[in-house]
């Protein structure tokens, strides 16, 4: 079983105990994780409320509830980050050189797989010069019958900007440029892109 272990000088030891060991356990299940994976969970849960305990308000909340939030947003950061760390395609390493199936022997080297023709922000497109130009025409006809706004969030976008640049440029909140994208998503869908 695994325990974890708090100071039995705290009144609160056997709840505290059992919040921390809830969390571990589901985040060890969601990513299935091993006993030493959950022990660093279980750790880092505990330091996180201990660093944070000496800022309790009695005239806030009560003590287990203001304990059982530490504890339940510190685990949904450390879910948070472990799913963000899978995201990062900078972190896959690899050879170039290596072939693209390492079973075979004759496969093609990902390098001749990954050309710079085909591969443009980080997707693989294995389109046809003529599909990408009818594709750039189709796209930019569903962006010219767009409202201005719109086609300034378009422009913005493809000039590779982020959404918090995109906020700044036009000077407006980033909940209003998620509205805006979700228009354009429909508009683009409506006008059957998928």
């Amino acid at each position: 079983m695994r325990k974890v272990c708090w100071s039995r000088e705290d009144p609160d030891c056997a709840y505290i105990e059992s919040r921390i060991q809830y969390w571990a356990n589901h985040l060890g299940r969601s990513f299935r994780l091993d006993e030493e994976d959950y022990m660093d969970i279980a750790q880092k849960l505990s330091i996180v409320l201990l660093v944070k305990l000496p800022k309790y308000d009695p005239s806030r909340a009560s003590r287990k509830t203001f304990i059982s939030r530490i504890i339940e947003n510190h685990a949904c950061t450390l879910a948070k980050a472990r799913v963000a760390a899978k995201r990062d395609a900078r972190k896959m390493k690899g050879s170039l050189d290596a072939p693209s199936d390492p079973h075979d022997s004759k496969s093609e080297m990902l390098r001749d797989i990954l050309s710079a023709d085909n591969y443009r922000g980080g997707l693989c497109v294995c389109a046809s010069g003529e599909d990408e130009r009818d594709l750039a025409l189709s796209l930019a006809g569903a962006m010219g019958r767009m409202p201005g706004q719109l086609q300034q969030v378009c422009k913005l976008i493809f000039e590779g900007h982020s959404m918090t640049d995109i906020a700044q440029i036009l000077d407006v909140n980033r909940s209003t440029v998620y509205e805006r994208m979700e228009k354009i998503r429909k508009r683009l869908h409506d006008s059957g892109f998928k």
